[in-house]
């Protein structure tokens, strides 16, 4: 799975992402990006992250999420991303 991180994430994020240089999934923090491009019907899937902030030590959590979803996800899905309740 070829994985693109948006620009509001820190670029020291990709290394939580080992083996996913390029893309097929658009990994992002912007709740409204799915409102705004729906990939339905679309080649590439959209992951977003629900998270207080866009800093590495807040969404690092949340990567192990992000691999697991990377494993199913299928091309125009939109799959979120948060840190469960009690973590």
């Amino acid at each position: 799975m070829r994985v693109l991180l948006d620009e509001c994430l820190p670029r020291k994020q990709r290394r939580d992402l080992p083996g996913h240089p390029d893309f097929e999934v658009l990994v992002t923090i912007d709740g409204n990006l799915h409102y705004q491009q729906n990939p339905k019907g679309r080649s590439i899937s959209l992951t977003v992250l629900s998270a207080l902030d866009n800093t590495a030590e807040t969404l690092q959590p949340l990567m192990p999420g992000v691999l697991s979803a990377l494993t199913t996800i299928q091309p125009g899905e939109t799959v979120r991303v948060a840190v469960r309740q009690g973590d």
